[in-house]
């Protein structure tokens, strides 16, 4: 058997019979050196069920040659250099498995067959969707944490964060319930929301903090960043909060709409009045596309109260929406008696007056 790696020429071979001898010659025509051999394996657990994801790493003399990770079907082929190398298996929530002293030979597959991994009696795998989001302040982002047990045991994991920015909150929720710890059986999952909550008027900037999963046995820890490109700031302000009008008349006043944020524009501002049954309110213009940081937008708001109404002070309240957020503000109506009714009732009250004289004169003190 030749070498894979013999250089082309003729090699002599002395072969020894007792005290004879007999001397054979060999001669290469191509030589394979310098290319690779390949070392096969198959990763299973102690149900024989494929293992994927195991990470297979070679060793030659403490140093790391090459390293794969296993397919669906728990393979791997992988080209070596021909020499003796260690083998190490290895993969979360199983124990590491070494196989020594593989020889890998030019040109040929060195098949080490099935290598059965025992799993951990405790232990996860932690998964993070996006570990890195850009936001706007004013909203809350979201990470979606998924929390493997791939132990041997069910298992009880507590979740919380460290080292949050000072005035920042957090919560992990399931289903819209925040939970304080959450229990997977063995080969199961589950999907954390966890939910960011910066304090208000927060700068731009980058922001780290760490979500940790503790479990029976083990921490798992996974550093989460948020970037925060632009701040949202809105201001609604009246040319005056009091409104003076008489009943049958109609009112109206300006609403100025102010972008006091920085990098974000509001889009699709929307003004509306709540105002009680029987009233109209007309606004002008009805909507906005866009305001700019740093822009105003001014409306018109023309208040029309019904015709019977009481003569009193009403309160009414606007809400400026848009994507980004939304504000509300109250103002006031006044509404007093018109002229009409006024002259109206100092009539009557004359006739009364009137009739009580003439009644004083024609029956007296009777």
């Amino acid at each position: 058997e030749t070498p894979g790696d013999a250089p082309i020429g003729e090699h002599r071979i002395d072969v020894s019979f007792w005290d004879g001898r007999v001397t054979l010659f060999v001669y290469i025509t191509k030589t394979h050196e310098g290319k690779p051999g390949t070392l096969r394996l198959t990763t299973v657990n102690r149900d024989g069920d494929k293992v994927r994801g195991a990470i297979v790493s070679a060793y030659m003399n403490g140093e790391q040659i090459s390293q794969m990770m296993t397919t669906a079907a728990g393979l791997i082929s992988m080209d070596l250099e021909e020499g003796i190398y260690d083998i190490k298996i290895e993969r979360a929530g199983y124990e590491i498995k070494w196989v020594r002293d593989v020889r890998i030979r030019v040109r040929r597959d060195t098949d080490i067959g099935i290598i059965v991994l025992e799993r951990e009696p405790f232990a996860a795998e932690v998964r993070v969707d996006v570990p890195s989001k850009t936001i706007t302040a004013g909203t809350r982002p979201v990470f979606a944490i998924t929390i493997e047990n791939i132990g041997e045991f069910d298992d009880t994991f507590k979740p919380h964060v460290t080292e949050l920015p000072p005035g920042w909150h957090a919560r992990y929720m399931v289903r819209d319930t925040e939970v304080t710890e959450v229990f997977i059986r063995s080969g199961e999952s589950k999907t954390l929301d966890l939910e960011i909550i910066p304090p208000h008027g927060i700068g731009i900037g980058d922001y780290n903090f760490t979500s940790v999963i503790e479990s029976s046995a083990l921490v798992y820890k996974e550093v989460l960043s948020l970037s925060i490109r632009g701040t949202i700031d809105m201001r609604v302000g009246f040319d005056r909060l009091r409104v003076e009008m008489r009943r049958g008349d109609t009112a109206s006043f300006e609403v100025t709409v102010r972008n006091h944020g920085r990098g974000i524009s509001l889009t699709d501002v929307r003004p509306d009045v709540s105002a009680p049954e029987g009233w109209h309110v007309k606004i002008t213009p009805r909507s906005v596309t866009r305001i700019a940081p740093g822009e105003r937008k001014v409306f018109n708001v023309v208040v029309i109260p019904p015709a019977d109404i009481v003569a009193g002070e009403y309160r009414l309240r606007m809400t400026v929406g848009s994507d980004q957020i939304s504000e509300e503000a109250e103002f006031r109506v006044i509404v007093a008696e018109g002229p009409f009714l006024a002259l109206f009732g100092v009539a009557i009250l004359i006739v009364v007056a009137i009739g009580l004289w003439v009644i004083f004169k024609k029956f007296g003190r009777r």
